[in-house]
């Protein structure tokens, strides 16, 4: 969802059993052939990406630690920083 706060989305996602940490990961392109850039790294299931060019769109996923390693990728959702 958009923030509150002039370049910044708020994202927030479902619980992974056994997750320990997510992995949060941005691009400004097309999702299929973007570069996906790490942005952020919670232990809860919702943070504040930050640094964001107000108004423009940016696409977004998420990916779940455990003990085995990082696991597959979310699926995308885009949206507007604020």
């Amino acid at each position: 969802r958009v923030s509150d706060f002039e370049g910044c989305v708020d994202l927030s996602w479902k619980r992974v059993e056994d997750a320990r940490m997510y992995q949060v990961y941005v691009t400004e392109g097309d999702p299929a052939t973007g570069t996906w850039e790490m942005v952020a790294v919670s232990s809860r299931t919702r943070t504040r990406v930050t640094d964001l060019t107000p108004g423009k769109f940016y696409s977004f996923r998420v990916t779940a630690l455990g003990r085995i390693g990082e696991g597959p990728a979310s699926d995308v959702v885009s949206g507007r920083a604020a």
